[in-house]
């Protein structure tokens, strides 16, 4: 049987207001697949209609399913405005790190551009100490050009730069030369590693990392570099990179129990020595110092298991990784649960600890060093046999009197009497 191929130079688009089935499916797809707020309420009325009457739904089961849902939709609503967020510091760290073209940055390599009015300056990396160390410049035809010579040195970087200058008062040409250092250890002569200054021709964005462009072809990711000549600028980068990894921090876990969120301290950059006056001296940049917490009252949520517990105020729950540990850890998570032993213990399995008591239920030790771990008894107490039952009825006043005998007849039944 032919099949015939209708092209799409002669197909007939649908008039105005017409959507084909295809799109209209696509749609209903999406609209099965969300469950909205409208939606959730409807069911849970739904539920709340044709519960059983005898057992009805528990005021805390419903606030907690309510509380579930405002939290998933919080969640996701704030995954919308952090990826925004992400997104603008991306585009703010991309837009400022326009100010780095043109910089240099110090970099591995073997081949450097030395232009008019500047000098190839670099740096010999030593790892380990060495009993010296050559730094050797050549042309392009191989030709040495100069040569510069470290003596002892130990592990470390030490710069070096070349204007260009040749002997009997003669200057290079302006062009690409070879860089090649050498380092003598007992003895022996190898190849080392040579550091060049290297101009930023170019800023990129790999994903969330900063990459710079090198005007030799490299690329190498901001986070990687660790000497340049705009260093004050990098200190900027840096911490707002670390500042939104702390918010996002806090957002990833809104879902945490007992979670409290952060937030960055930086700190101002100086260089100066105890005989600079240091209120003429410019910044050299910020540093993060710390990553603060705050331990501010939460909110307190409700759940269906009796071991969850809040503290409301200041204070943590104090537990031990094992029963013989001597370590103390402290968490203000107060979901809890009982292991196989009896044991009151946390998610990671950590053993909740509690002050001793006596019998009628008082502290008898409050420090830390007296705490034992909580454990549930396997029985409420040893069975006893009742030996006394105090009975209370309340009698009609026209019912006949019990005669004062031991025994008592009413119709065929016989009652007897222990009035001891």
């Amino acid at each position: 049987m032919a099949s015939t191929t209708i092209g799409t130079a002669v197909r007939t688009p649908l008039p105005a207001g017409v959507s084909s089935y295809e799109a209209e499916k696509q749609k209903e797809v999406q609209r099965s697949t969300t469950l909205g707020q409208s939606e959730f309420l409807k069911l849970m009325t739904a539920q709340l209609k044709n519960q059983d009457p005898l057992k009805p739904m528990e005021n805390g089961e419903f606030l907690g399913q309510m509380a579930q849902f405002s939290t998933v939709n919080s969640v996701g609503e704030m995954a919308t405005q952090l990826k925004a967020l992400s997104d603008q510091m991306s585009s703010t760290r991309l837009l400022s790190s326009g100010a780095l073209i043109g910089r240099s940055v110090l970099s591995a390599g073997n081949y450097g551009d030395l232009r008019d009015g500047q000098s190839l300056d670099g740096a010999v990396r030593l790892t380990e100490p060495v009993d010296g160390a050559t730094v050797t410049i050549r042309n392009a035809i191989g030709q040495v050009m100069e040569t510069f010579e470290l003596g002892p040195a130990g592990a470390g970087d030490y710069p070096f730069s070349w204007d260009g200058a040749l002997g009997g008062g003669a200057n290079a040409l302006p062009g690409r030369y070879q860089v090649d250092v050498s380092v003598r250890r007992g003895g022996k002569t190898e190849a080392a590693k040579a550091l060049l200054y290297i101009p930023v021709n170019s800023v990129s964005m790999n994903g969330q990392e900063l990459v710079l462009n090198l005007q030799n072809g490299a690329k190498i990711p901001l986070s990687q570099v660790t000497t340049m000549s705009f260093y004050t600028s990098l200190t900027g980068l840096n911490a707002a990179k670390a500042e939104l990894g702390i918010v996002s921090n806090n957002i990833a876990n809104v879902g945490t129990i007992g979670f409290k969120k952060a937030r960055a301290e930086f700190g101002d950059i100086f260089a100066t020595s105890p005989l600079q006056n240091a209120s003429g001296s410019i910044g050299q940049g910020v540093l993060l110092k710390g990553v603060a917490q705050e331990f501010s009252q939460g909110n307190v949520a409700f759940s269906q298991n009796s071991l969850d517990m809040a503290i409301q105020g200041q204070g943590f729950f104090v537990l031990k990784p094992n029963l013989t540990s001597n370590q103390t850890v402290f968490t203000r998570n107060g979901s809890f649960r009982v292991n196989n032993d009896r044991y009151v213990v946390d998610s990671s399995g950590q053993f909740v600890q509690v002050f001793p008591v006596n019998d009628d239920g008082s502290v008898v030790a409050t420090g830390l060093s007296s705490a034992k771990s909580l454990q549930l008894p396997s029985t409420a107490g040893l069975p006893k046999a009742s030996s006394k039952i105090d009975l209370g009825v309340n009698l009609p006043a026209d019912a006949e009197i019990i005669p004062q005998q031991e025994q008592y007849k009413s119709g065929a039944a016989v009652y007897r009497f222990d009035r001891n």
